[in-house]
C-alpha cells in the first residue's frame, strides 16, 4: 500500500517532473564538467610527460665528453626499460627582435635523437617533424643563420613569423658578465600543450648551443635526457639508472651530477591542476545540493496540499511511520529517476560538448591557440558517476524527509477540521 500510493502522489502532479528534472540536470552538468575536467587532466599528464624526458641527467662543471656520452649510451640501452635516449643543453635567454624582447628558455637538441626517440612530434601544432628524416627548415625558408624552433607565444611576443630573424643574448657567468649574441632565422612555430614549453620554448642545433652558452665547438653536453617503455615507473628506477651513470662516467672534483624526473619536475604543475579540480566538485556538489532544495519545496507543498489525504489515511489505520515513509519514497523515486535521467544526460552529452560550445560561441571550448591541443579530451571515471548518482538520490531523499516528519505528526482530527 505504502509504495502504491507513494508512486500515485510521484505521478499525480506535474511539478514532480520539475523536482526530477533539476535532479537529473545537476546530474548532467556534473558529469559533463567534472568529464572535461579529469580529460585535460589526463591529456596535460600525457603531454608534460611526453614532450620531454622522462628521466633527466644534468652535468654541471666538467660537461660529458663524446666518449663517455657513447659509454653512456650502450649502458642505458642494454636496459630493456630505457626506449630512446637524447642529449640536450637547456640554458635561459632573452630573445630579441626589432625592439620586441621576450624571456626565452632555449634547448639545444640533436633533431635526430630527439624524433627518434621523443614524442614532441605527436603532440606538435603547427610544426610536423618526420620521425626518420626530421629537418630543421624546408625549401621556402633560405638563410645563412642557424635555424630556430619558436613556441608561437614567443614568435607572438617579438611580432616574429617563420622567415623573420631574432637574436639570443646570453650573460656569462664569468667576471666581466659578457652579452653573448647570436643570430637565429625562425624556420618554424609550434605549440605543445605543455604550458612551461609554449610559454618560453625555443629548439636550436644542440652545436649553436653549445657556442652561445659555452663558446666551444668541442662535442660535451650537458645533460642526456631518458624515455622510459613506463613512464610511470620513472621515480621506482632512477637511482638504479644513477648507478649506471657513475658505473660509466669518470668522475672529477669539478663535475656534479644531478637527476629529476618527470613527475619531480611538473609536480606543482600536476598538484594546481588537482586541487583545481577538488574545487570544481566542490562547487558541483553544491548545485546537486540546489538540486536537492528544488525536491524539497516541492514535496512540501506536495504535503500541504494532501493534509486531507494524511488525516484519512490515519483514521483508516495507517501509523505514523507509514505516512512518513509514503512521503519518503516519493523523494527516493524523484532521485533514483533524476538520477537515472542525469547519468543518461552526462555520457550523452559529455562526447558532444565542445561542438555543442562551438555552434553557440563560434570557438572551441579549448582554442588550439590558447591550449595547443587539437582536441578536447574528455574522460568518464564510472566510479565517479556512480558516487554522483547515489549522492544525489541520497540529497533527494533527505530533502523529503522533513515534509515527511511533519505529515506524519500530524493529528487525525486536526488535519481533517482543516480541510
Amino acid at each position: 500500500m505504502i509504495v502504491k500510493l507513494a508512486l500515485r502522489y510521484a505521478l499525480a502532479r506535474r511539478v514532480h517532473a520539475v523536482a526530477v528534472m533539476a535532479v537529473a540536470l545537476a546530474l548532467t552538468v556534473q558529469i559533463v564538467v567534472m568529464a572535461v575536467l579529469d580529460g585535460m587532466l589526463v591529456d596535460m599528464e600525457n603531454r608534460v610527460r611526453d614532450t620531454g624526458e622522462q628521466v633527466t641527467f644534468l652535468f654541471k662543471g666538467d660537461l660529458l665528453t663524446q666518449k663517455e656520452f657513447d659509454r653512456l649510451s650502450a649502458a642505458f640501452f642494454s636496459r630493456p626499460d630505457v626506449t630512446g635516449l637524447s642529449p640536450k643543453i637547456v640554458g635561459l635567454s632573452l630573445a630579441e627582435r626589432g625592439g620586441w624582447y621576450a624571456p626565452v628558455e632555449v634547448h639545444g637538441v640533436d633533431l635526430a635523437y630527439e624524433a627518434r626517440y621523443g614524442r614532441l612530434c605527436s603532440y606538435l601544432l603547427q610544426l610536423k617533424l618526420d620521425p626518420l628524416a626530421p629537418k630543421w627548415s624546408d625549401e621556402n625558408i633560405v638563410s645563412s643563420k642557424p635555424p630556430a624552433f619558436v613556441s608561437s607565444r614567443v614568435a607572438e611576443q617579438l611580432q616574429a613569423k617563420p622567415g623573420d630573424e631574432i637574436v639570443l643574448n646570453f650573460t656569462s657567468d664569468s667576471e666581466q658578465q659578457k652579452i653573448r649574441r647570436k643570430h637565429f632565422v625562425i624556420t618554424s612555430t609550434f605549440l605543445s600543450g605543455n604550458p612551461y614549453l609554449d610559454e618560453m620554448g625555443i629548439y636550436i642545433p644542440i652545436e649553436e648551443a653549445r657556442q652561445l652558452f659555452y663558446q666551444t665547438d668541442a662535442q660535451l653536453y650537458e645533460r642526456v635526457g631518458l624515455w622510459l617503455d613506463d613512464p610511470k615507473r620513472a621515480d621506482e628506477i632512477y637511482q638504479q639508472l644513477g648507478d649506471i651513470v657513475l658505473a660509466s662516467v669518470a668522475a672529477t672534483p669539478a663535475r656534479e651530477i644531478t637527476v629529476n624526473t618527470w613527475t619531480q619536475r611538473w609536480s606543482w604543475y600536476y598538484e594546481s591542476m588537482v586541487h583545481e579540480n577538488n574545487l570544481q566538485e566542490i562547487v558541483l556538489t553544491l548545485m546537486n545540493i540546489s538540486g536537492g532544495f528544488c525536491v524539497f519545496a516541492i514535496l512540501a507543498t506536495l504535503v500541504a496540499k494532501r493534509v486531507r489525504d494524511v488525516g484519512l489515511l490515519r483514521c483508516i489505520g495507517a501509523t505514523r511511520m507509514q505516512v512518513i515513509g509514503i512521503f519518503v519514497l516519493v523523494g527516493l523515486m524523484t532521485g533514483v529517476v533524476g538520477s537515472a535521467l542525469g547519468v543518461a544526460g552526462g555520457y550523452f552529452a559529455t562526447p558532444r560538448i565542445d561542438e555543442w560550445y562551438e555552434a553557440l560561441t563560434g570557438q572551441p571550448l579549448y582554442p588550439p591557440r590558447m591550449f595547443g591541443i587539437a582536441e578536447l579530451t574528455t574522460v568518464i571515471y564510472g566510479w565517479k558517476v556512480a558516487i554522483y548518482a547515489i549522492a544525489a538520490t541520497l540529497i533527494a531523499t533527505l530533502a523529503a524527509l522533513y515534509p515527511a516528519l511533519w505529515a506524519g505528526w500530524q493529528e487525525p482530527m486536526e488535519a481533517l477540521r482543516d480541510e
